[in-house]
């Protein structure tokens, strides 16, 4: 993303805690993150834009968290957010990117959400469940 022109001034930080195993199609849950970053991206300020990026591993499962300083989703959306043809904060959003990432997620047993309106900005979340290996063992 940072390569692209029209976002090469936004700050993306990124931090990780915990480590954990799972078995995900590696296409579909890049197409997720890279819909989620484009999001964030567009609806940013270009010349202030922050995309902060965080992910945690439980025993319950991964939540990667995306967080940007765009503006705040108005609540008379919100509930409808992630319908085809729902868009907003950004000039070229037809409202199919979060349409496509609850499908992705579907298809993954994942879960995607969007948190409690606040002032500024917008946070995505995905939770995408694991198993611990000892679980997923069948003995013979």
């Amino acid at each position: 993303m940072k390569v692209l022109p029209e976002f090469e001034s936004i700050v993306i930080t990124y931090s990780h805690e915990g480590e954990g195993f799972g078995w995900f199609d590696a296409g579909k849950l890049e197409r997720v993150i890279l819909n989620l970053f484009f999001n964030a991206g567009e609806a940013v300020p270009p010349d202030s834009g922050r995309i902060e990026v965080t992910s945690r591993v439980s025993e319950r499962g991964a939540e990667i968290r995306v967080a940007d300083n765009g503006p705040a989703i108005p609540d008379s959306i919100r509930e409808n957010l992630f319908q085809p043809f729902v868009s907003y904060g950004k000039a070229k959003g037809i409202g199919l990117g979060l349409t496509a990432v609850t499908r992705s997620c579907r298809t993954m047993a994942a879960k995607s959400s969007s948190s409690a309106p606040v002032r500024t900005g917008s946070v995505f979340k995905l939770f995408l469940p694991m198993v611990k290996v000892a679980e997923s063992l069948t003995k013979v």
